[in-house]
């Protein structure tokens, strides 16, 4: 698991540099905190970028969000997701043995296909359930968060309830 965790956050990063070149061209060189680059990727199935724009179906199998902090991670029926912080990252190191594995806590928003938005606090700990998403139909769980140079990636999984 954690070797597709490092192959994402590498392909994210490839990715998000491959973009940073063509920012520069625009007219309006004024980046914003929330890119409207996502990657939605059904499980099992290659990664497939999405624009913010499109409206994604209800998925049958769960889907894995990556993306920055701050950025709009498009979710199902237009709706969407923004991870705002990390709140609070006691995690135990890799390199260490602990006898407890801490606990990931991040802000969110959850915008649903109206425009009406629900703030969220998603935890990651030993035996957490996701959190229910508005609406009721589906759940999304924290799963994990990577440091990089560019900037915190999140992983969240999206379940149809």
């Amino acid at each position: 698991m954690k070797s597709l965790k490092a192959l994402l956050v590498l392909v994210f990063v490839v990715s998000a540099a491959g973009c940073a070149g063509a920012v520069g061209d625009r007219a309006d060189p004024v980046s914003s905190p929330t890119s409207d680059v996502a990657t939605t990727e059904p499980v099992a199935t290659p990664t497939v970028p999405v624009s913010t724009a499109t409206t994604v179906p209800v998925p049958a199998d769960p889907i894995v969000l990556v993306g920055l902090v701050g950025q709009s991670l498009p979710v199902v029926d237009g709706a969407s997701v923004v991870v705002t912080a990390v709140t609070e990252d006691s995690r135990c190191p890799e390199d260490v043995v602990c006898v407890w594995e801490g606990e990931l806590h991040v802000s969110a928003v959850w915008t649903d296909n109206g425009g009406n938005q629900t703030p969220l606090d998603l935890y990651w700990a030993y035996h957490t359930d996701p959190t229910v998403l508005p609406g009721g139909i589906h759940q999304i769980r924290l799963d994990d968060v990577v440091q990089t140079d560019g900037g915190s990636v999140v992983f969240l999984t999206v379940f149809a309830v």
